[in-house]
């Protein structure tokens, strides 16, 4: 809950009058509120996690990247995003931690109402073929100001640091042995061919879900969470969207093209999807403590990663 005092701050920073502040029960990574004002307007509160939560590599401090990304995106793209109202990007403040407020977007998480999902995946699809076209760099990675890697000049030396910076963050914990890291990441670099990119680096959310698409049953009224973004190939955005059951038929005509399901791409989804699973050992162990559930997910990325191993690509 917030304080007395952390209402005040907040009624100074925002020069308004808080009336009530209700914690947002999704998303668990931040602390988020609900703030409303006797003027009626409604903002968001996040405040990024104490310094000593368990992170992997590329959470640390991504926090600050969300304000660029709003930024761009708002310019650049009809996908509707919040306004950035404030940003604390130090520790030196009442909540002694980075925290950003927001514009409140109208909708609710579309897992929350009856929404009609074939037209929300279509308009999902619309609105990320805008964001990878439209929004693009010449450096690959997590480039954002949190600098948890250095930026890559192509996509394979990207998703090598990517993939080898994750099989470290499981070891650190005891989930994977040194042995079995180093034989996952030869297997990458038996494969990174297949790795070869030759567009520039598009924006991907790398975190679509039913939480972060807001609606308002008919209509996708938001898109949220955007700190876990990257840039790179667009192929990891689907793995994630697919990983979520996001992916048909109505995804692919919002998206207007689809890639050549030929043996390259099954290679390339089997990674991103073993990218994108492989995170929630060190998520469950490390910053939710259950080892049991840990253990489920590190028994079936061991298992998928042996088969991958065997010629088995179907991930």
């Amino acid at each position: 809950m917030l304080s007395n005092k952390h209402i005040e701050f907040l009624n100074d920073v925002l020069s308004e009058s808080i009336i009530s502040a209700e914690r947002i029960p999704t998303g668990k990574f931040n602390t988020s509120f609900y703030l409303r004002t006797s003027d009626g307007i409604k903002y968001v509160l996040r405040i990024a996690p104490a310094i000593d939560t368990p992170v992997l590599f590329y959470e640390r401090n991504m926090i600050l990247q969300e304000p660029q990304l709003h930024r761009q995106v708002k310019e650049k793209t009809s996908i509707p995003v919040a306004d950035v109202v404030y940003f604390a990007k130090n520790s030196e403040n009442i909540f002694s931690r980075p925290f950003i407020i927001f514009t409140a977007l109208d909708g609710q998480p579309c897992y929350s109402r009856q929404a009609d999902m074939p037209r929300i995946k279509y308009q999902l699809g619309r609105y990320l073929k805008e964001l990878h076209t439209n929004c693009t760099n010449e450096k690959f990675g997590y480039i954002g100001h949190h600098k948890p890697m250095p930026p890559q000049s192509d996509w394979q030396s990207a998703f090598r640091i990517m993939w080898n910076k994750l099989l470290a963050d499981i070891v650190s914990i005891d989930m994977y042995t040194t042995q079995e890291a180093s034989t996952y990441a030869e297997l990458l670099e038996d494969n990174l061919t297949y790795f070869k990119y030759d567009k520039p680096a598009s924006l991907c959310h790398m975190d679509i879900w039913t939480q972060n698409i807001l609606t308002d049953g008919a209509n996708i009224t938001g898109i949220v969470d955007w700190d876990r973004s990257l840039y790179g190939d667009v192929e990891i955005e689907f793995s994630v969207v697919r990983y979520c059951g996001l992916i048909d038929e109505n995804f692919w005509a919002g998206y207007d093209s689809q890639p050549m399901y030929d043996k390259s791409f099954t290679i390339r989804q089997a990674f991103y999807t073993l990218y994108e699973h492989q995170k929630y050992i060190f998520i469950r162990a490390a910053r939710n403590g259950n080892i049991a559930l840990a253990e489920q997910y590190r028994d079936e990325c061991r298992y998928l990663l042996h088969q991958f191993m065997q010629g088995k690509f179907d991930v």
